[in-house]
């Protein structure tokens, strides 16, 4: 099973949309893959709540560190 992590930005409108073009390639290119987002646009589109499709799993910034073993618990459980 592939396993794609994409790093987000979010310091620009253009940089969160660009984040989304990229999850969107990603699902149409791989389209069994599962999609873990990282980083600043991850974090804010977790305390927004904001819709992200094709997102299996978002990680916070302060938590990208352990992002091996977050997959691993989310997968197992």
């Amino acid at each position: 099973l592939f396993r794609s992590i994409i790093n987000t930005c979010s310091v620009t409108n253009k940089a969160e949309r660009e984040a989304r073009q990229m999850i969107n390639q990603v699902r149409k290119k791989h389209v069994n893959t599962h999609i873990v987002v990282m980083g600043c646009a991850a974090t804010n589109w977790i305390k927004t709540k904001a819709k992200v499709e094709h997102v299996d799993m978002m990680v916070k910034n302060p938590s990208k560190e352990f992002i091996a073993d977050l997959i691993e618990q989310k997968l197992s459980g």
